[in-house]
């Protein structure tokens, strides 16, 4: 059957219509990632469609093992790109989109150095759609920061005095400028400190008692179980924030007065609470 040159024409047009909204039906792309562990991602691209784009995002997230949700989506000629920081450094993850891959990771690299404190965005992945004369349009742009990380209670100080050969539990106190002390839980031992910096660490001596200096640390140790009195005649002292620690050499003041006698070392740390 011959056709008319109508016919063809139609026919033709219908074609070339058909084929002008095939090349320009836009293309969809998205990124999934687990939000507690950026490095489970998975990517889509060339979808036929959003809801098939977030199913194969998500899939390939998951396939990793991660707890995921889409975070980006996109139509048109469009690149996805993202980051994240080295594992073994923490948590942290940036994504971007733009009409090449190259502004995409600029926005990636951008957003993950803003959650990451500055430590470097060194992985990177990213995704494009094939060209298309479809604009790029933006339909899923989740920038929700990640989980804050839990707290994590600092670990508590050994608190103690070795004295003798004995290590006793211990709490400390700072009463008032330049004075501290610690007292055995046991109320057998107590140290005194006069004159003690508030911060950083200092040498002992004795000039305290030996010389009335006013200004000199001093440490004396309270033997309470027997009534005896030792004084620091060297070693060491440090305060950092409200943690003091100590190592003394102390003698007996009767035996410092005289020149008599021999030392023995006391130690101890404590939290100095003002």
């Amino acid at each position: 059957m011959k056709l008319g040159k109508t016919v063809r024409i139609a026919i033709a047009l219908l074609v070339i219509t058909t084929a002008s909204v095939a090349q320009t039906a836009p293309k969809y792309g998205a990124l999934a990632i687990d939000r507690s562990n950026g490095f489970y991602y998975g990517w889509a691209y060339d979808q036929g469609s959003l809801a098939a784009a977030e199913q194969r995002a998500l899939q390939e997230c998951q396939q990793r093992g991660g707890d995921c949700s889409v975070v980006l989506a996109w139509s048109g000629s469009g690149c996805g790109a993202y980051r994240t920081i080295d594992g073994n450094v923490g948590t942290a993850y940036g994504w971007g989109l733009a009409s090449t891959k190259e502004a995409a990771d600029a926005i990636a690299t951008r957003e993950c150095l803003q959650r990451s404190n500055g430590k470097p965005a060194v992985n990177y992945v990213w995704s494009c759609n094939s060209a298309t004369s479809a604009p790029l349009k933006e339909l899923i742009n989740d920038k929700q920061a990640p989980p804050a990380p839990s707290p994590v209670s600092a670990p508590a100080i050994d608190e103690y005095i070795n004295f003798k050969g004995s290590k006793l539990t211990a709490s400390g106190d700072c009463p008032g400028e330049g004075v501290a002390l610690i007292t055995a839980e046991d109320e057998t031992v107590m140290v005194l400190f006069n004159n003690a910096p508030s911060g950083g660490s200092a040498t002992v001596n004795a000039s305290f008692f030996t010389e009335g200096c006013t200004s000199c640390l001093g440490i004396s140790v309270q033997d309470i179980t027997n009534s005896l009195t030792y004084v620091a005649v060297s070693g060491s002292f440090s305060k950092s924030g409200n943690q003091v620690s100590f190592n003394v050499q102390v003698k007996e003041m009767f035996d410092l007065i005289e020149g008599t006698g021999s030392g023995f070392t006391v130690s101890g740390v404590f939290v100095c609470e003002e």
